[in-house]
Order: structure tokens, then sequence, then C-alpha cells
């Protein structure tokens, strides 16, 4: 049997569902491409907002690197009067190793002054891949010093509320009469 002009063709027959197809290939390129834009904006986007994170935390590091090195100039200055208040004793030997630990101290406090942070960071791992053993010990032992001086000024301040509360309630007790 010769196929003859009165059917259609193949070509008639395929026609719309060639062009469905070709249509929905296109309409996925385009989500694909859409897709590809959002995820480079999204990324670009996280970029920028963890720089921003870094700037932010490094400036935050770098206040309280200069305030931990006052914070060492200060306690170097206690340790010298305290010499100096042992060597007036006649201790001279006790006052000269607290001279030694506030020179040591002034010598830190300079060096966390003058370094940036990312140097301090890189010199504190250096100095505890070297040294685990000690780190962790020197870790431990700032731990216990914070939260004792966290525990007494927390005392403080409850003591302090209680006194004002107290004078508070007696200023009020004498005006009225029982």
């Amino acid at each position: 049997m010769a196929h003859g002009g009165s059917g259609p063709s193949d070509r008639e027959t395929q026609t719309p569902t060639d062009e469905f197809v070709q249509a929905a290939q296109g309409e996925a390129r385009a989500a694909k491409e859409q897709a590809r834009e959002a995820v480079a904006e999204m990324k670009a986007d996280v970029r920028a907002a963890a720089d921003d994170v870094k700037d932010q935390v490094r400036a935050s590091a770098a206040k309280q690197k200069d305030a931990a090195a006052q914070q060492m100039d200060g306690w170097a200055h206690a340790l010298k009067t305290a010499s100096d208040d042992l060597d007036s004793r006649g201790q001279a030997s006790v006052a000269a190793y607290v001279r030694q630990a506030a020179d040591g101290l002034e010598r830190a406090s300079g060096t966390v002054r003058e370094r940036g942070v990312d140097d301090l960071i890189g010199t504190v791992e250096d100095f505890a891949r070297r040294q685990p053993v000690v780190f962790l010990g020197g870790a431990v032992a700032a731990g216990f010093g914070l939260a004792r001086l966290m525990k007494s000024s927390a005392d403080r301040r409850r003591s302090a509320q209680a006194g004002s509360s107290f004078e508070a309630g007696s200023r009020m007790g004498e005006g009225g009469g029982l």
C-alpha cells in the first residue's frame, strides 16, 4: 500500500508536539538561567554579609586588644607599686620578683598594643601547637580566674543592692509610725 496525498504526513502530525517540546525546552533553559542568576546574586549577598561581619569582628577584636593592653598596663603599675612597698618594708628579694613580673607584663602589653589581631592570634596558635599542655593549663587558670572575678563582682553588686534596699527601707520606716 502506497501512501497517497490523502492522509496527513509525519511532519504535519509531529509539528505541534515538536513546537511544544521546543517551547518547553526554551522555558526550562530560561528558568535554569534565572535560577543560576538568583544563586549567583545570593552568593554575592552572602559574601558581602560575611565580609561585613568579619569587619565588625575585627573592629571589635581591635578594641578588645587595646583594652587588654591598657588593663595589662594597669596591672603592671599595680605590681610596681607593690614592689616598691615590699622594698620599703625590707623584702627586697620578693620585691625583685614582683618587679620582674611587672616588667614582663609591661613588655607583653606593648606587644599586644603594637601587633595586629591576626598576628596575635597566629602567635597564640603557634604557642598552643608547641606547648599544648602549658596552653591548656593557662586557659584553665584564666577560666578559673575569670570565674572568680565574675563571682566576686556579682557578690559586690548584690551586697551594694541589698545595702541600698535596706537603707531605703529604714528611711521609709523612720517617718511612719508603727
